[in-house]
């Protein structure tokens, strides 16, 4: 759903398919818009989990993007978040039941021209911030932090192995770019990554 923001509050301007069921999170970089949907737990051959396309106009209409559903590393691999690296070439998934990091290119055209997946560092990948280009921090629910570089060919390079985060069910961070290496937990203590 897309909603206009007016001095009253929101309005509701379009509602679309997610192209999956039970959409969990979703991310824009300019008029590209993906989300991630977590349906594969019905278990049901059409509910795998995956990534699907939209372009957004100016009115604030969604128009789904043909061909650009994707699936995940597997039917039920737990999706927690999607998010465009700050460019917008590059969308990576954290996969909790799988312990993977799910990148995939992405064309000038708004489609998906390579998908690969990487096992994580950390147990339960969950919520993560891109620090940079290609520097991102990822929030491991098993109580660590794990910081990787996306190379050129979208690869997650490991920087920092599962660093102990001295908290339980870690989900979400913030990377702090005016201090340029750290990482707040929201909700928990800071981490020096």
């Amino acid at each position: 759903s897309t909603f206009a923001i007016g001095r009253s509050g929101l309005r509701l301007v379009d509602r679309q398919p997610s192209h999956g069921v039970r959409p969990v999170s979703i991310t824009i970089s300019d008029d590209l818009v993906y989300v991630v949907n977590a349906g594969g737990a019905s278990a049901s051959a059409d509910a795998a989990d995956n990534i699907a396309g939209f372009r957004l106009s100016r009115s604030g209409r969604l128009q789904a993007i043909s061909d650009s559903t994707r699936p995940l590393s597997a039917v039920n691999s737990g999706p927690a978040q999607v998010s465009f690296n700050p460019e917008g070439d590059v969308l990576l998934v954290t996969e909790k039941t799988t312990h993977t990091l799910t990148t995939f290119s992405v064309g000038q055209d708004g489609r998906v021209i390579s998908q690969q997946s990487t096992p994580s560092s950390g147990e339960v990948p969950f919520g993560f911030n891109f620090a940079g280009r290609a520097k991102v921090f990822v929030a491991n629910a098993s109580g660590s932090v794990s910081s990787y570089f996306i190379d050129e060919t979208a690869t997650p390079l490991v920087l920092a192995d599962a660093v102990p985060a001295n908290a339980t069910a870690v989900c979400w961070l913030v990377a702090n770019k005016a201090k340029g290496h750290a990482v707040e937990l929201v909700g928990k203590e800071s981490v020096e990554g």
